[in-house]
């Protein structure tokens, strides 16, 4: 177990999975624990209840929450009475702008459990960051800022994650190594254990997911996310998770919160909202390999090619751009493709940061003529504005939407005032 001189610091940082994982580890926590600070991009929140906004964060600090998540740590132990110390933990999300800005866990000797989730092609601008070893190098504070006699949870199923389980500062620093996976089977358990000095595997066994060293954690079909299998991502999150709450819990006590587990609202992530025979699934993959993710599960779980709906951020260069849409054209088992812009003329006029600046569809427009020249086996679209574009789409009945959204707050509304409620 660790040190229980010092009040638990957990940090996750990786490409996709964080928010996710992060919330999964507070949910579960707080079964047991009364003072729990959670950091994510949302915001920061002390035992669910919401503190300070992603808004604020940006008014005064001028950066997302998760950039130097630890610096929201100040505030509340200050106001945290003493008897209560032993009680409290926090779980932050990191940004990629902490390998620069620190993770504000620095005072505090660092974090004492390090997750990377894993590590996917996004952020690339083509300067800074060219490719998923330059994101890597950014990401490495998860582990090289580990206290020493900490633990570092990662998944065996990405190359990047594989590599940072042999990073010499682990061995350095006596930090131990828990690894999970999906794919892996439970022959090959014991093995890859040594090869990689882990301490533990959480891995899936005839319809279950299981710890090496602690036996079952949960049944799969109880966990709501599991979608028949097809929930891999989800499935992944809930592992890692697991992984980091057995430092605390028994497989029993995580087993009770997984099976009633269900994804806020306010997160945009895997909600399904149903009419009838229509399915609408609303998400934030909007990096290429996510959005693969999102589009296989749904596609395989309902058993119906989906209608995509999607965008790219505003800070997107022009390379990116290209190489997105020459990705997006490959896409297969789709109905059609819609782009839009979050630059629309309505939610937003105009973007700049630096000598970067975006005009009313710009992004979209040059994705949607490189989209055109490539001629994909799918019609597409280009309509500006997110609400007119799911409006086009629920219109001409497409039974399966995933829509990438970008103002979630608007999507759902349109869609409750059109009678769809929520399923998932």
């Amino acid at each position: 177990m660790l040190s229980k001189d010092t009040f638990p610091k957990v940090l996750v940082t990786g490409t996709k999975g964080k928010t996710s994982i992060v919330h999964l580890i507070s949910t579960i926590l707080r079964s047991t624990r009364n003072n729990i600070l959670r950091v994510d991009t949302g915001g920061s929140y002390l035992n669910e209840k919401q503190i300070t906004s992603y808004d604020d964060s940006v008014r005064n600090f001028g950066k997302s929450p998760n950039v130097r998540p630890g610096r929201y740590l100040y505030w509340h132990l200050k106001n945290l009475p003493s008897n209560e110390i032993n009680t409290f933990m926090t779980v932050l999300e990191g940004a990629l702008s902490c390998s620069h800005e620190g993770t504000g866990l620095e005072e505090y000797g660092g974090h004492d459990i390090g997750i990377l989730s894993n590590i996917f092609r996004d952020h690339i601008n083509f300067e800074t960051i060219k490719n998923e070893d330059d994101i890597y190098d950014r990401k490495s504070f998860v582990f090289k800022q580990i206290c020493s006699n900490g633990l570092f949870i990662t998944t065996l199923d990405n190359k990047y994650n594989l590599r940072a389980l042999n990073e010499s500062t682990l061995q350095e620093k006596s930090i131990r190594k828990i690894a999970i996976s999906i794919d892996i089977k439970p022959e090959q358990v014991h093995e890859t254990m040594h090869k990689y000095n882990l301490e533990d595997i959480l891995y899936l066994d005839n319809g279950e997911a299981k710890s090496e060293r602690k036996g079952k954690i949960f049944k799969l079909t109880d966990y709501p996310y599991y979608l028949d299998g097809f929930g891999t991502a989800m499935l992944t999150n809930a592992l890692i998770a697991s992984a980091a709450c057995l430092e605390y819990l028994n497989p029993k006590t995580i087993e009770e919160v997984l099976t009633s587990y269900r994804i806020p609202k306010e997160y945009g992530r895997m909600l399904v909202y149903k009419r009838g025979e229509q399915h609408i699934v609303l998400d934030y993959a909007h990096e290429i390999e996510s959005l693969k993710i999102v589009t296989e599960t749904f596609r395989k779980y309902y058993k119906k090619d989906p209608y995509i709906i999607t965008r790219v951020a505003s800070d997107r260069k022009d390379g990116f751009l290209k190489e997105f849409a020459d990705k997006l054209s490959l896409l297969e088992n789709i109905k059609g493709l819609t782009i839009y812009d979050r630059i629309d003329g309505i939610n937003s006029k105009m973007y700049r940061v630096g000598k970067l600046k975006r005009e009313i569809g710009e992004s979209s427009g040059l994705i949607y003529k490189r989209l055109k020249n490539n001629n994909p086996l799918y019609p597409i679209k280009w309509i500006l504005n997110e609400q007119d574009a799911l409006s086009d789409a629920c219109a001409n009945d497409q039974k399966l939407i995933i829509l990438i959204h970008s103002n979630l707050d608007k999507s759902i509304k349109l869609l409750e005032q059109n009678g769809f409620v929520r399923d998932k």
